[in-house]
């Protein structure tokens, strides 16, 4: 099974705003992406599923900021929901896009690993970015061997 996030960074280190800034940047991003045609493998977290959990987290990031920290445990699962979403999305983004990453990084999502070239810096070669993408006919989500989340994509 391939390595889960090799590129896409984590939300984890980003400070709230940073990560508000991030999440608006993936939710503008994605919404008829190349790599992510509609309609959405059912597997994934919809659209509508994601900006749900953006506005929950932020109604409890606001309670919070208004001295509310009873909040705080709230906004802190919110946050984890919202960024185990949208990392499911992630996986999903990075074994479509293969070795195209200046396609990964339209995504809204930060890559990492990798020069701005595109050149990977521990693969071989990369997909053209004019490249053809297949959408997986299934895609198949659970818990891998580490206990991080796994995926197999069935392409035919």
């Amino acid at each position: 099974m391939a390595n889960m996030h090799q590129f896409v960074e984590s939300f984890g280190p980003l400070g709230e705003a940073d990560f508000q800034a991030r999440v608006s940047a993936i939710l503008t991003a994605l919404p008829g992406h190349v790599l992510l045609p509609q309609p959405w493998p059912d597997e994934l977290p919809s659209l509508a599923q994601l900006q749900q959990e953006d506005a929950d987290y932020r109604a409890a990031h606001r309670a919070v900021l208004r001295r509310d920290y009873g909040e705080l445990h709230l906004r802190d699962a919110a946050r984890g929901r919202l960024s185990s979403s949208l990392m499911q999305v992630a996986a999903y983004l990075e074994a479509i896009a293969g070795e195209d990453f200046e396609c990964l990084r339209s995504t809204g999502f930060i890559v990492h690993g990798v020069p701005h070239n595109g050149t990977p810096a521990r693969a071989t070669a990369a997909t053209p970015s004019d490249a053809q993408l297949s959408q997986p006919q299934r895609v198949q989500l659970g818990l891998g061997p580490s206990r991080a989340m796994a995926f197999r994509l069935i392409i035919g």
